[in-house]
């Protein structure tokens, strides 16, 4: 569309010609033709907030063509309320748009309204209630009557969901409510356990296992390197893996790998450990513990110079087992609550 074409929408959102919806269609046009909502702001002193709601609404609104009743009631004004129809399908824009219409309602109660209405799907909606926007709005009413509110909070549920019922079956259930000993209460849902992990050293870092020393060099390459998933460290297509605190010296290496050893004597270990080693940690340096293969086999070995084999990973972490002398004395809750 040629330039003049631009400035001719422009000058008529500036002038605020036509009607609501040929605004949001020429917000729309616009933007499609590469205008930003700042430069459309500039040049007519439509808010970018506008604009948008401006579109939306203008899309709700040709979405409301099977009933050209409906858009003529809208097309003057209302797209404040045809906006908060935006998340509702079709058939339900359609009943919503003529309750509106019916009820007189204004652009707040139109969006509790739309709350009542995607609501209704997350409960067990008794027979009495339909999925009419006005008995969306009574089944919201008496779904919290039945919870037993304050005296002030009770009449004003009942006014309310009596006001906006659609259906007499609907009325009646409320009207059920008006008897005090009638009200059946319901129970309330118990809080979630929620937990959060506050630091990186609650997160566990699972990391695969690839086996004990000595090990065949085979396997040790097979072995794959663990790809934990945010934000849980979810990790998959790993058969044998360990879990460990989310120490920093874990989480800096690249490819880290687990190998457990029964005891390292001539390092004078002579218990079981678990080892952790940065397998893209190859750089030799005189303070580490290397792995290298021998004869096939993957070793522990620690060299005074630079050796003349490649080096599989660097040894980051030895593990000695915990020594828990009553391990069901960490399963009482009152040990934590101290």
């Amino acid at each position: 569309m040629s330039d003049p074409q631009h400035q001719a929408w422009l000058q008529q959102l500036r002038r605020r010609e036509g009607s609501w919806v040929e605004w949001g269609q020429l917000c729309q046009q616009l933007q499609k033709a590469g205008w930003g909502a700042e430069a459309i702001f500039e040049e007519t002193g439509l808010e970018p907030s506008t604009q948008n709601q401006l579109i939306v609404a203008s899309q709700v609104f040709a979405s409301l063509q099977p009933q050209p009743e409906l858009q003529d009631y809208f097309r003057t004004q209302g797209s404040d309320l045809l906006y908060e129809l935006r998340l509702l399908s079709q058939s339900q824009r359609l009943t919503c748009a003529a309750f509106i219409r019916d009820k007189g309602l204004d652009a707040a109660t139109t969006r509790d309204v739309v709350k009542a209405m995607k609501e209704l799907s997350q409960y067990r909606v008794p027979p009495e209630f339909s999925d009419h926007p006005g008995d969306a709005v009574a089944f919201q009413c008496w779904r919290l009557l039945r919870q037993k509110p304050s005296s002030s909070d009770r009449g004003r549920l009942l006014a309310r969901g009596l006001r906006f019922a659609h259906s007499e079956s609907a009325r009646v259930a409320l009207e059920q409510l008006l008897d005090l000993h009638q009200v059946e209460a319901l129970p309330t849902p118990p809080r979630l356990p929620w937990y959060r992990l506050e630091s990186a050293l609650e997160q566990p870092l699972i990391l695969p296992l690839a086996g004990q020393l000595p090990l065949s060099e085979a396997v040790w390459w097979e072995t794959p390197v663990a790809q934990p998933q945010p934000p849980f460290g979810v990790v998959t297509g790993i058969p044998t893996v360990v879990a460990l605190p989310g120490w920093p010296v874990l989480r800096s290496a690249q490819a880290p790998l687990a190998l457990l050893a029964q005891k390292l004597p001539e390092m004078g270990v002579n218990e079981p450990v678990l080892l952790v080693v940065d397998r893209e940690a190859t750089a030799w340096q005189v303070d580490a513990y290397f792995l290298v293969a021998e004869a096939g086999q993957v070793q522990l070995r620690w060299f005074s110079e630079s050796p003349g084999v490649p080096l599989l990973g660097r040894l980051i972490l030895a593990l000695r087992a915990p020594q828990i002398f009553d391990p069901e004395y960490l399963t009482e809750p009152w040990q934590f609550e101290e």
